[in-house]
């Protein structure tokens, strides 16, 4: 079980045996990752005052008599529902005056099966290694002690669990002992156990509370009187899980970075190639498409003093040759003032207006070449904008980034407010957010149990989407967790139903798998959360797929 700690803990126990024998024990276990966890332990075992007496049974002192332990544990998932662990242990006893020492090791496995859910297999051997102590003159070896153990985990309602556990233990040259449990978990704080230990009945309570757990075990030692048994857990830090993710997201950070300063590079890269570009037009009198190139530097790099100021210039001369291109003075007059209000829409991204512009200059001035080779720039600057924003939008929403594709969308959008490709993809856009946040709503539902809420929000998502199949299948799921607990019982009130759970019942007896499970299925309609007819479903299921095996071999 040490495997499955999420979190560093700290544990200490103790109880009083018998005749003031104490036993105390701490211990502290640390998760690695994906490495495994390690433990380091310590526990002791003292009964003082011991007389020491002579022949004639006259008091001569007293003395102590101790075992301590001391181990070093590693344990890890090995997959498949299997995982195991190690203890490298050292063993020190002191009688009195005496002393002796030894080493040894513990080993130990335990499988969950993913074809039984809530069940755990484990076995253990203690001193699979066996220490040797050697006190004076005589060594005593430790035997091998061997367990075996299964137990299972059921949710009896809603806010309680169930685990049912049977242990059997076997030491050389000894009868072999058993032990049974039962536990009874309620709000997943506080429990109730009952329990069996080769014949003594045993009791006991436990609490967690945020990061600490506290438990207490009783039981009634013949001849020797009750035995009561402390102990507390103090688990804190990080779970192994939230350490995985935020060194994921730090991973993610820092590749994004290191993508953010590329991509500045190559935006810069790519301004002063646009620069070199203008200057060239510039040199061929071609100003207006020097200064489409010049705006495109600009939004590749917003400060750059060099492409602002050469844009500036390519505006002052576009000015001066529109209005010497006009026929008369009325007009220069009248374009003037205009011309460089349009190319100031123009420079800052505002085209639609820069063309409605540039349309009425042409109403004023219909032959002014200057002002016809400016509105055909904007025309095929926007064109150009409109299809880099369609395609911005279409990665964004390939890598599932529907925020930023909608916002993309919506910038096409005010370039061509007629473009229905644009319109639909943002509504379609919406509803896949709805539906994520819905199904993100449920799962967590679902995973705090408040399955009529996990209804509610997976209902709303299959209106979106009415044939998405993970939505069904955790609808379906949710609805029988949220339904009324039935039981075999319930099923036998209705005749038919009855009939129809017994016709599977013998067609699975008879080897007929698919018929008995069709019959079984067609019951989970009226009896959604039925323990006992998911139980008869999951074994024909399992029946099928192993025959589905046995014919391919």
């Amino acid at each position: 079980a040490t495997a499955s700690i999420d979190k560093t803990e700290v544990m200490a126990f103790h109880t009083s045996l018998f005749l003031d024998t104490n036993y105390e024990c701490l211990g502290l276990s640390h998760p690695l990752g994906g490495i495994g966890v390690f433990s380091l332990s310590a526990g002791r075992v003292a009964a003082d005052g011991i007389e020491r007496r002579d022949e004639f049974n006259r008091l001569i002192d007293e003395f102590s008599s101790s075992e301590s332990q001391y181990g070093l544990s590693f344990a890890r998932d090995v997959g498949f529902g299997l995982s195991g662990g190690l203890t490298l242990k050292a063993i020190m006893v002191d009688i009195g005056n005496v002393s002796g020492s030894g080493f040894g090791a513990d080993l130990g496995f335990q499988y969950r099966p993913a074809f039984a859910r809530g069940v755990t297999v484990g076995a253990a051997f203690n001193d699979l290694i066996k220490p040797g102590v050697k006190l004076i003159s005589v060594k005593d070896e430790y035997q091998t002690i061997t367990r075996f153990g299964i137990s299972s985990q059921n949710r009896i309602f809603k806010d309680v669990g169930s685990t049912v556990s049977l242990d059997l233990e076997k030491t050389l040259g000894r009868s072999v002992k058993i032990r049974a449990g039962l536990e009874a978990v309620f709000y997943r704080q506080f429990s109730i156990r009952l329990g069996y230990d080769d014949g003594r009945p045993t009791f006991g309570a436990g609490l967690l509370y945020n990061f600490v757990r506290l438990d207490y075990a009783f039981e009634d030692i013949e001849y020797f009187g009750g035995s009561h048994r402390i102990s507390a857990a103090f688990a804190f830090g990080k779970s192994v899980a939230q350490a995985r993710e935020e060194n994921r997201a730090r991973i993610i950070h820092e590749e994004k970075e290191k993508w953010e300063e590329s991509l500045e590079s190559e935006r810069e890269n790519e301004s002063k190639t646009f620069i070199a570009v203008a200057d060239s037009l510039k040199e061929q009198g071609q100003y207006h498409e020097a200064l489409g190139y010049y705006q495109r530097a600009l939004a590749l790099d917003t400060g750059s003093v060099e492409a602002q100021t050469r844009a500036e210039s390519m505006m002052t001369r576009i000015i001066d040759q529109a209005v010497a291109d006009a026929g008369d003075k009325k007009r220069k007059d009248l374009i003037a003032g205009r011309i460089e209000s349009a190319l100031d829409d123009f420079r800052q991204g505002r085209l639609n207006e820069a063309i409605s512009k540039y349309d009425l200059l042409l109403e004023i001035d219909p032959e002014n070449q200057t002002i016809i080779d400016l509105l055909g720039t904007a025309r095929e600057t926007r064109r150009e904008e409109i299809e880099n924003r369609r395609n911005t939008a279409r990665a964004y929403q390939e890598e599932g980034d529907y925020v930023n594709a909608i916002a993309a969308w919506n910038h096409l959008l005010a370039l061509d407010p007629t473009d229905t490709v644009a319109s639909n993809s943002i509504s379609a856009l919406k509803d896949e957010l709805k539906v994520g946040n819905l199904v993100t709503a449920a799962l967590a539902a679902i995973e705090n149990g408040r399955y009529a809420e996990a209804v509610s929000h997976l209902k709303q998502a299959a209106n979106f989407k009415p044939q998405d199949k993970t939505i069904a299948s955790l609808l379906k799921e949710a609805r029988a967790k949220s339904a009324p607990l039935t039981t075999l019982e319930d099923i036998k009130s209705s005749p038919d139903h009855w009939r129809i759970y017994l016709s599977g019942l013998e067609s699975y007896q008879t080897s007929d798998y698919e018929k008995a499970l069709g019959s079984w299925q067609s019951l989970r309609e009226f009896y959604p959360n039925n323990p006992e007819l998911e139980k008869s479903i999951s074994q024909a299921e399992q029946r099928l797929a192993a025959e589905g095996e046995t014919s391919q071999d």
